[in-house]
């Protein structure tokens, strides 16, 4: 049996059905960030100015200082 190799053309439309696809899909993504954008816009522009977010995080980390002074380091 020999199989029928599709015509040029015919990998030409299946080609262009491909790439159709990929720009709807494209699209879509887009039209998604640009909603998500637009809800991060609208969440920081109701947040008053010059205050902090409700549920602000303590920071426990302790910074460390090094210092050295004539031949010894001290680390705090």
């Amino acid at each position: 049996m020999t199989e029928k190799k599709p015509s040029v053309e015919e990998m030409f439309i299946q080609f262009m059905a491909r790439i159709d696809t990929l720009i709807h899909n494209q699209t879509a993504s887009l039209r998604n960030l640009e909603t998500q954008v637009g809800q991060l816009t609208n969440s920081i522009n109701n947040i008053p100015q010059g205050t902090l977010p409700s549920e602000s995080k303590p920071n426990h980390r302790r910074e460390a200082v090094t210092t050295q002074t004539q031949g010894s380091v001290t680390s705090t």
